[in-house]
């Protein structure tokens, strides 16, 4: 994602809210639902696109 031109904040964001999902639902530790992580997903990838704005 570095070359991507990504703010390194929004690099370590991305990763470890992706972590976070995984490990939550690998652990069954609080997971969401799967509505709501398909919702977080969209909205990381919104943020990896050049015309997102924070």
């Amino acid at each position: 994602m570095f070359q991507d031109g990504l703010e390194l904040p929004t690099v370590h964001l991305i990763r470890l809210t992706i972590d976070g999902l995984y490990y939550s639902r690998l652990l069954n530790i609080a997971p969401i639902s799967n509505e709501a992580t398909e919702g977080a997903f969209e909205q990381l990838l919104q943020m990896t696109r050049k015309d997102y704005h924070t």
